[in-house]
């Protein structure tokens, strides 16, 4: 071998172990930064409503000067920090009240709650016409100005109607009125009696209520009957008056002529006056060829 290549050689032989050398250093890595810890959970108050109600002050009929008979009812509802944490102090609530989803009050007022588990009574004095709704529901909400857990829980609703109010199964029914027809057709003669019943109280009858409907004749003879649970004819409400119609054909009746009167029968409800539960007057009946 030539002399002259070893120094060739060699000076590629450090090039090589030069770079093999090289190749195994450590290339630095960047630091990882640490995550940031999460932040506390904030503790919140929660207002809540609960304990919706109304009931009966005293009511005005037969009041004199009062041109249709009224009640006066309260509504009371219970408001309550149901929370983790205090409400602020100077926090505004607004309150809105609505009867059968009509705004009938509206308020705002500062520290109705306080710590956790504070409660504060909510009172309204509302008055009701007889007559003007069968039902009466009222909505009460509370909207704070302040944050606070949740807000599903700032309404309470109560319903009811004004039987509630005076008392179940009181309605006073009374027959104000008898009338008496025949007409003749093909198939004969058909009579027909007509009957006038008014609730004369301020109660609704319950809703199972019925009543039967007897034409009686003189001595106390059922010669036709209607019974107003058929039909879904119903019973009236205060202080309404409703007309059933009864008919019978004249093979029916009792043959000749005779005097009839309308007698009501109240089933399941009580009825606290009895003495009107017959018609004032009576119908001459002429069943005759």
């Amino acid at each position: 071998m030539s002399m002259r290549k070893i120094p060739f050689m060699v000076g590629g032989l450090v090039f090589v172990l030069a770079a093999a050398l090289g190749g195994r250093q450590t290339v630095p890595q960047t630091p990882t930064r640490p995550r940031p810890l999460p932040r506390p959970v904030k503790l919140l108050p929660d207002v809540e409503v609960k304990g919706a109600r109304f009931s009966l002050i005293s009511t005005e009929l037969g009041k004199p000067g009062v041109e249709f008979p009224r009640d006066t009812v309260r509504f009371t509802a219970t408001l309550k920090n149901a929370g983790l944490a205090p409400c602020p102090e100077g926090g505004s609530f607004h309150i809105q009240l609505t009867r059968n989803g009509v705004a009938i009050a509206n308020s705002t007022a500062s520290d109705l709650l306080g710590a956790v588990g504070s409660t504060y009574s909510y009172s309204w004095v509302d008055t009701i016409v007889h007559g003007q709704a069968k039902e009466l529901s009222y909505t009460i909400t509370v909207s704070p100005a302040f944050l606070e857990l949740t807000g599903n829980n700032n309404s309470a609703s109560c319903m009811g109607y004004e039987g509630m109010l005076h008392g179940f199964g009181g309605a006073d029914l009374g027959i104000t009125n008898l009338t008496s027809s025949f007409v003749d057709g093909p198939a004969g003669r058909t009579f027909y009696f007509v009957v006038t019943v008014r609730n004369n109280s301020l109660v609704y009858p319950s809703i199972s209520a019925t009543a039967y409907i007897y034409i009686n004749k003189d001595g106390g003879q059922h010669v036709a009957m209607l019974d107003t649970g058929q039909g879904g004819l119903g019973l009236p409400d205060p202080l309404v008056s409703k007309s059933y119609t009864l008919s019978r054909k004249a093979s029916e009746l009792p043959a000749g002529n005779f005097w009839a009167r309308a007698v009501l029968e109240n089933q399941r409800d009580y009825d606290p006056v009895g003495s009107n539960n017959v018609s004032p007057g009576r119908v001459l009946v002429r069943n005759t060829p």
